[in-house]
């Protein structure tokens, strides 16, 4: 880390700038960035549209963006590292990485998730390129994502697992929001997690890729909770945000009265723990479901891949069948029982960035 050193020198040692594209990224550093407030760092926050909303729902300064631009920083003395999340949208990213290098700064990239290793820091998801799209290290959540990104090709040095600050309160997370969105929904609701399909990364027939369609798994998901006996259970649907309500989901929730489209006014979070299950496909919340004792099913029928997020986690059941008495059978059981919250390892991400780049 000779090179640290050096630059240590010349750059503010208190001054941090974050950047964050996704909500995913947001989430991870909201406690993040309130450490480093707490300890009177000066950070400059960078959002774009999705991981704007989650700071500002947790009040966090930030500014929103739309694409990379030197002026951006114009205002800023040289900080000591550049901390960004990471996303399919590798060469954009890439910009913010280059800009850091050009100037001398260390620059850190997170990965929030088991998915899409590669294509991270790929230029336009091009096999034959990977990993040359890089920053100077890159923080990853655990061994089991650590071992992916080398299998898929990374240089295993550049690495470091820091864990997933948005993890460390989720054991005995309590919600914010919980009189309204009862209020609102009432206790008796399970949360779908809207997850449309990907094309810019898998393809554009999401049937033939995936072996199921978003709008299968809801309508699936909606004629069994109607044929749950004795329970009157509403099925309250988050759309993801790059989807939304359109076509034949739209069609869908129309056609069943015990659909109720969340408006997007509450935390993801707080939906989750006020809500009696969770139904998704390979999302996130699962994962964040389970770690929170909160009942969670991913249903993927005829699924033709896997999900890393839904495989590290032995918590989740999955229903891989299209016979909607698998899918009854599975709601019955998540419906009857409550898991014990998931092991959460606290993270050291904050300690990882202080140590390896902030000490030198």
């Amino acid at each position: 880390m000779r090179w640290l050193r050096a630059m240590r020198q010349q750059k503010d040692s208190k001054s941090i700038v974050v950047v964050a594209r996704q909500a995913g990224s947001a989430n991870a550093f909201v406690p993040l960035l309130k450490q480093f407030r707490e300890g009177n760092f000066r950070v400059h926050t960078f959002a774009f549209v999705h991981a704007y909303g989650i700071f500002t729902k947790n009040k966090i300064d930030a500014a929103l963006i739309e694409e990379f631009d030197t002026s951006l920083f114009s205002d800023i003395s040289e900080p000591s590292i550049l901390l960004t999340g990471t996303s399919e949208c590798a060469d954009e990213d890439h910009r913010f990485w280059q800009w850091a290098k050009s100037r001398g700064i260390p620059s850190l990239a997170f990965v929030d998730s088991w998915v899409s290793y590669w294509q991270r820091f790929t230029p336009s998801g091009v096999a034959q390129q990977r990993f040359s799209l890089m920053p100077n290290l890159i923080g990853v959540i655990d061994r089991f994502m650590y071992d992916r990104l080398v299998d898929n090709g990374c240089d295993e040095k550049l690495l470091i697992i820091t864990g997933n600050p948005a993890f460390d309160c989720l054991r005995q997370y309590v919600p914010r929001e919980q009189e309204d969105i009862v209020g609102t929904y009432g206790e008796d609701y399970v949360l779908f997690i809207g997850e449309p399909f990907n094309n810019k990364s898998l393809g554009e027939n999401e049937k033939e890729v995936l072996g199921y369609t978003e709008a299968e798994v809801l309508r699936m998901t909606a004629n069994a909770m109607q044929m749950i006996e004795g329970e009157k259970l509403k099925l309250v649907v988050r759309p993801h945000p790059r989807g939304g309500c359109t076509g034949e989901i739209k069609s869908i929730i129309d056609s069943h009265s015990n659909i109720v489209v969340d408006a997007g006014r509450f935390n993801s979070r707080d939906l989750v723990a006020c809500g009696k299950a969770v139904v998704g496909m390979t999302s996130m919340l699962l994962y964040e479901a389970s770690l929170m004792g909160v009942p969670a099913i991913s249903i993927r029928p005829n699924t033709k891949l896997i999900s890393d997020v839904i495989d590290c986690c032995s918590n989740i059941p999955v229903v891989t069948s299209s016979r909607i008495d698998d899918v009854l059978g599975g709601m019955r059981k998540i419906l009857s029982t409550k898991p014990e919250p998931g092991n959460i390892t606290n993270s050291t991400l904050c300690d990882a960035i202080r140590s390896r780049v902030l000490s030198h």
